[in-house]
């Protein structure tokens, strides 16, 4: 059962990641049984000790062998009982309650406690994934040693760290749908969307016409353009995180071109980048018509411009639309500059109001780092 008081917080703040950290955060016990039982955690802290005390498992003295302990009813040991309680108190509960701090110190004592290290691991790695306490490298770490021990709420954080390029290993699709499917099977419900996400971009693939270094381009997710890209030669010089443009030196695939730049658009839903616009730019040369020549190969390749289907050339800025919707344009600057630009019209369009909203999330994030420092 999703945590019911941390869902909400988070998707009010951090639409896609509120998914992350209530599956991460997940757990058998509820907010209002976890009032019932804390008498009950009291005690078991006594009973499970962590690291630094007795020893992760060691029965605190007087207590019954977990041999001694099953009843009638097959129910578990006191023990692994008391466990679950104590970590549904003593980590989960802190992050209902948004104290972060005493979450992280509390989840990580549970990660030297076997029966609890899978979920303590998934519950950090949602932690760090979130905007106030954001360290991807932790996060990444976390989930890897989450799924590592089997927890489904791991191999959810593994397989959305893949799809937001933020692992570090090369992108593997597949690989990436077999996580959200193994952590479905293990209950993580909200891995179904993701597997949505990731079959439409296959069918997508698909039914693509336009293609740019022969690949769907506007079908890929982000971490599989990166790859793409460096596997043609064109190595990345500047990242802006901030608008989501990443700035590459074209090499050998483009030699005459100044730079290329890859503009991206992020769905708050999901928080995964999609190629919004791929852009080529030419700086001025001396007694070189870089605007004709670009001119004769976008025709050659693309058709001529025909105003019945809705291309059009004014003021020397030409535009091609091809039947799937991608917009191909050439234009050139006051001062000369000639820019070729493939773009998904409809996406570069919501990418305006999704940098808008990015920056009303990231000013709440600064708020609750205010109220933690002040």
């Amino acid at each position: 059962m999703l945590l019911k008081n941390l869902s909400p917080w988070f998707a009010r703040r951090w639409p896609a990641m509120a998914a992350a950290v209530a599956v991460a955060a997940a757990g058998g016990v509820g907010f209002f049984a976890l009032k019932l039982h804390r008498a009950q955690a009291a005690v078991s802290m006594q009973m499970v000790q962590l690291p630094g005390e007795r020893g992760a498992g060691q029965l605190g003295s007087g207590t019954m062998p977990i041999s001694a302990s099953l009843t009638a009813a097959n129910q578990p040991p006191p023990l692994l009982r008391a466990s679950k309680a104590a970590f549904d108190e003593a980590c989960l509960r802190p992050i209902r309650l948004k104290r972060f701090d005493e979450a992280i110190e509390a989840c990580n004592r549970f990660t030297n406690v076997r029966e609890r290290a899978g979920h303590a691991h998934a519950a950090l790695a949602a932690i760090y994934a979130t905007r106030s306490y954001s360290n991807s490298a932790a996060s990444v770490m976390h989930a890897q040693l989450a799924a590592e021990a089997g927890d489904g709420r791991g191999k959810f954080m593994v397989a959305f760290h893949s799809l937001t390029g933020q692992n570090p290993q090369p992108f593997d699709l597949d690989r990436t749908r077999a996580l959200l499917v193994e952590a479905k099977a293990n209950g993580v419900a909200k891995a179904q969307q993701y597997i949505d996400i990731v079959d439409a971009s296959k069918r997508c693939r698909d039914q693509a016409a336009f293609r740019l270094f022969d690949a769907p381009v506007f079908c890929l997710f982000r971490p599989e353009l990166t790859q793409l890209l460096s596997s043609k030669g064109m190595t990345e010089s500047q990242k802006d995180l901030e608008h989501w443009i990443d700035v590459y030196r074209p090499g050998d695939v483009l030699a005459s071109a100044d730079r290329a730049e890859v503009t991206y658009d992020r769905d708050p839903q999901e928080e995964l980048h999609r190629l919004a616009r791929f852009a080529y730019i030419f700086n001025p040369q001396d007694g070189v018509d870089r605007m004709e020549l670009l001119r004769k190969v976008l025709v050659e390749k693309y058709g001529k411009l025909q105003p019945m289907d809705a291309t059009r050339e004014t003021g020397g800025h030409s535009e091609w639309r091809l039947p799937d919707g991608v917009a191909i344009a050439l234009g050139k600057d006051a001062d000369g500059t000639v820019t070729v630009t493939y773009t998904l019209p409809k996406r570069w369009e919501d990418r305006t109001a999704h940098l808008k909203r990015e920056r009303e999330l990231e000013q709440n994030a600064q708020l609750i780092r205010d109220q933690v420092a002040l």
